[in-house]
């Protein structure tokens, strides 16, 4: 038995609730003991020569140190794949309740109506065809306000994700994990590297100004700053893209699960409709019914 559990037992059921467990004297104890008090192993503590204050010191800083490393490791949860217990994992999700839906959407169906709706009343048949030929792209979150990844009323607020449209690395999760750390990184460095092209110097100062609106492809010069590579491979890749979307307090309590980011970061979206830079132009929270546990 741990020492918390052991005081605990101790405390409910052998010391009297006058008794404070931090004033208890070593006399004090005996005579509890006397009065038939089950306090022995109570008792064990000071003939080690240590008080039951300290204990309840070191057991609080162990607490800490527990937590602290809890809340790193789900830190990490953003950036890599890791083993982590689902009961511990406080917004946890499971991506592949979305297989069903990654090859065809069907407009008809309760996944498209509960996500998305059912389209503007004006230019409909236009948006229903659009959705049609539309996918389902997973995002990774690069960040995004703290209110986001916690339940809680919002007015507006803006996220930065990191995606692929298509091609081999498309809904790769720890692919766009691995990204997601990349971009931290840049965004974190105290100067922007060297030897950057123009557009990704701007993306430096956009993901550090928490106003800046964006939707930028990743070019190789980035990526050959960080030497970015994957499953062993160096990635030479223009079809990254970083981009804010902009969330309001509806979306958030009916279309994330549980009302807030999951954990891990990686957000679904129905994209569509075209766009001349980009494969897609719209993205739609995929409602979180859908792939929440």
């Amino acid at each position: 038995m741990s020492l918390k559990n052991l005081f605990s037992k101790i405390i409910e059921k052998a010391i009297p609730s006058e008794y404070k467990t931090e004033n208890l004297t070593y006399e004090q104890l005996l005579n509890l003991k006397k009065q038939g008090c089950d306090v022995d192993q109570y008792l064990e503590v000071y003939e080690k020569g240590e008080h039951p204050s300290q204990i309840q010191e070191q057991i609080a800083q162990q607490e800490q140190i527990k937590i602290a490393q809890k809340e790193e490791l789900l830190e990490q949860l953003r950036f890599e794949d890791i083993n982590i217990a689902v009961h511990d994992i406080p917004n946890p999700t499971d991506l592949s309740k979305l297989t069903p839906y990654l090859n065809t959407l069907d407009i008809n169906s309760d996944f498209i109506k509960k996500s998305i709706g059912s389209g503007p009343y004006i230019g409909r048949n236009k948006w229903r065809e659009e959705v049609r030929k539309g996918k389902v792209i997973f995002t990774s979150v690069v960040q995004a306000a703290p209110i986001l990844w916690e339940k809680g009323e919002i007015g507006y607020a803006v996220a930065v994700y990191v995606l692929v449209e298509k091609g081999e690395y498309k809904n790769n999760v720890t692919f766009l994990k691995s990204l997601s750390h990349m971009l931290n990184d840049f965004r974190d460095k105290a100067y922007c590297p060297q030897g950057l092209s123009s557009a990704m110097i701007q993306l430096y100062d956009d993901l550090n100004n928490p106003d800046s609106i964006f939707d930028v492809k990743i070019d190789q010069t980035l990526l050959d700053s960080y030497g970015f590579s994957f499953e062993g491979r160096k990635v030479n890749s223009q079809k990254i893209r970083v981009k804010t979307g902009g969330i309001i307090n509806s979306q958030k309590e009916k279309k994330l699960p549980n009302g807030y980011f999951p954990t891990d970061g990686i957000i679904p979206m129905i994209a569509f409709g075209t766009n001349r830079d980009f494969e897609f132009e719209n993205f739609e929270f995929v409602s979180g019914k859908f792939y929440k546990l």
